[in-house]
């Protein structure tokens, strides 16, 4: 069966810009939207003005109206949205909403044999506040499913590494995005494997005092000594520099520390490029190879076995790999006459898994055959999840009992596992 057309949209969002990506089938690489004349000019503002006149102007438009005092500027958006997480307000995050809805019209400019579209937005970083923006976003956008990936600035450096020529990666990668206040700092370590090869990302961060941008010397000299610290006891085969920071003629001493056996590439625009090749990667049916660990992804599988007519199936409540805060799947079973709830469950870098049983007390007086439950995991974060069973009722027969039993399970040792079991117990 043919595959479907899909048009891969990499969105790079920070507090300070956005960097927009577009990948289809037979491009060999992902082009980065341009926003003026010059060359490598991709970055737009994160800013909105919203005139009187009910007309609204975004990016570098919204900059040059900032102090037109017939209308309201407004920037920082993406922070100011992750601030409201905590207030009734969504007034910033309408606003953000707003601005990425803007730049998914940026692909109305280019035609695309394309039946779908995938966004994928990179940010700095994953937290909750993050992901309930992003969430109520992508409700409000209509994208559901693999229509939208989340990721940060690690995955996007991830997905654009594996997709090039594997003697860049023969031994750990590393880039630095130098911004006027932070130097941060990503090395990719790949784990061989037989069949999956595991890369995690290591992060590093330095500040960065306003007297460094004020002389070129005190600059080359100051992040030839990040490089000496950062690359202390690693063989790196490849370095990517990345950020605004780099602008200018100053990269001396630094180059110096660096050697002449390592591959170096200076861009801007590689998070919203390696955004595109990730959601590729993660739609695509063919096997890649390689898989990205970190903090926000499930570090384990819960699997069940369950009868589907004459035969034996497993289900899986949890997909290990998965983002915590992706959506699971929800089953409805038919009760079998066992009281208790028998899951096998796996962890990431285990060999063998194993089974777990959970009671299943005051269960509905019915008929056997009339009890039926509807199951899902709900997960809190990569590594605790609570498995959510409730009594579904029997159609017209049978009201549901309203009771619901829930099991926590965590991919962690023994000692602290008891220990989360514990805790949820006396939470629940």
């Amino acid at each position: 069966m043919e595959q479907k057309k899909i048009l891969y949209m990499g969105i790079d969002l920070t507090d300070e810009q956005a960097m927009v990506s577009l990948f289809g089938r037979g491009m060999e690489e992902p082009e980065t939207i341009m926003t003026g004349a010059s060359k490598e000019r991709y970055g737009i503002p994160v800013a909105m003005y919203l005139a009187d006149s009910g007309h609204i102007f975004y990016g570098e438009e919204a900059l040059r109206r900032k102090e037109n005092p017939q209308g309201d500027f407004f920037d920082h958006l993406y922070q100011r949205a992750l601030d409201e997480t905590e207030s009734e307000s969504k007034f910033y995050q309408g606003l953000l909403r707003q601005f990425v809805q803007r730049l998914i019209q940026l692909k109305d400019r280019y035609r695309f044999d394309a039946q779908e579209l995938c966004v994928c937005i990179t940010v700095p970083e994953i937290t909750k506040q993050v992901v309930t923006v992003f969430q109520w976003m992508c409700k409000e956008l209509g994208l559901f499913g693999e229509q939208f990936f989340l990721m940060d600035h690690g995955e996007s450096f991830f997905g654009h590494t594996y997709h090039q020529e594997a003697l860049l990666w023969q031994h750990d990668v590393a880039l630095f995005d130098f911004s006027s206040e932070h130097v941060t700092f990503y090395l990719l370590h790949r784990r061989h494997g037989a069949k999956i090869q595991i890369v995690t990302a290591e992060k590093k961060m330095w500040n960065v005092p306003a007297y460094v941008h004020q002389d070129a010397s005190v600059k080359d000299e100051f992040f030839a000594n990040i490089i000496r610290e950062a690359f202390a006891s690693h063989m790196i085969s490849a370095v990517y520099f990345v950020g605004d920071g780099f602008d200018g003629d100053w990269l001396k001493e630094s180059l110096r520390v660096l050697g002449g056996n390592k591959r170096v590439f200076l861009g801007k625009n590689l998070f919203t490029k390696g955004a595109c090749y990730a959601g590729y990667r993660y739609t695509d049916a063919s096997f890649w190879g390689f898989f990205y660990n970190c903090d926000y992804k499930m570090q384990g599988e819960i699997r069940m076995q369950v009868q589907c007519g004459e035969e034996n199936i497993e289900i899986r409540l949890v997909e290990a790999g998965k983002n915590w805060f992706a959506s699971m799947p929800e089953y409805v079973l038919l009760y079998d006459g066992t009281p208790e709830l028998s899951v096998t469950i796996g962890e990431i870098g285990q060999i063998h898994a194993q089974t777990r049983v959970f009671p299943l007390t005051d269960l509905p007086d019915r008929p056997e055959k009339t009890l039926r439950f509807r199951i899902r995991a709900v997960a809190e974060n990569g590594r605790k999840v609570v498995l959510h069973l409730e009594d579904d009722g029997f159609g017209e027969l049978f009201e549901s009992s309203g009771k619901v039993w829930e099991f926590p399970v965590t991919f962690e040792p023994e000692e602290k596992r008891s220990l989360y079991d514990r805790k949820y117990r006396k939470n629940s």
